[in-house]
């Protein structure tokens, strides 16, 4: 989740770089939450355990593997070609946040067995996003300010910080749905 928050930077960059007027730069900064709706929609219809626990622990590397594109797109000033190969990225990198969401959330309301905590459960879901959201948004303006001005350099920074971020998120991912598999397998609930 806190990977989504790249796009903190992306329109300024848009309009430096990339030279795009101020709403084309908003539409390349909407590229990553396009792959995370369409992604998630088409996500949410898995039904199988292994199938969403193989999922949910792709996601980090789908979501880093967008974000070293968005690395790559960014060593030289930008063509046409170049903010194409961004907004792939950012579409990419949003691509794996869609695929693991819906699952993440049913694995947390699934985890609770007393139905008094199934708020808790669910208020926690939306308590995690923020969370998520407030420490990568916190640690974009860090990487950014840090570069000492230079816009490219900047971004390259960005990208390159949240796609270690979300490499240290495929040990959680792997945790989170291979845990949550042996907990229904001992239950007998996996098919």
């Amino acid at each position: 989740m806190g990977a989504a928050m790249v796009t903190t930077y992306v329109p300024l960059f848009g309009q430096r770089l990339a030279h795009l007027s101020p709403i084309g730069a908003g539409f390349l900064g909407a590229a990553l939450a396009l792959g995370w709706t369409v992604s998630e929609i088409v996500s949410a219809s898995l039904t199988s355990a292994r199938a969403i626990a193989r999922v949910i622990t792709a996601a980090p590397i789908v979501v880093a593997s967008g974000l070293a594109l968005g690395v790559a797109a960014r060593h030289t000033e930008s063509s046409v070609w170049t903010s194409a190969l961004w907004a792939v990225a950012l579409l990419v990198a949003g691509t794996g946040i869609g695929i693991a969401w819906p699952h993440l959330s049913v694995q947390a309301m699934a985890s609770v067995h007393d139905p008094a905590e199934g708020g808790a459960a669910a208020a926690a879901i939306n308590t995690v996003q923020l969370i998520s959201a407030a420490f990568g948004a916190g640690l974009a303006g860090v990487v950014v300010n840090s570069a000492m001005g230079d816009d490219m350099l900047a971004a390259r920074w960005l990208f390159t910080a949240f796609t270690a971020l979300s490499v240290v998120g495929l040990y959680c991912g792997y945790h989170a749905s291979y845990s949550a598999s042996r907990r229904t397998e001992r239950v007998g609930i996996l098919p």
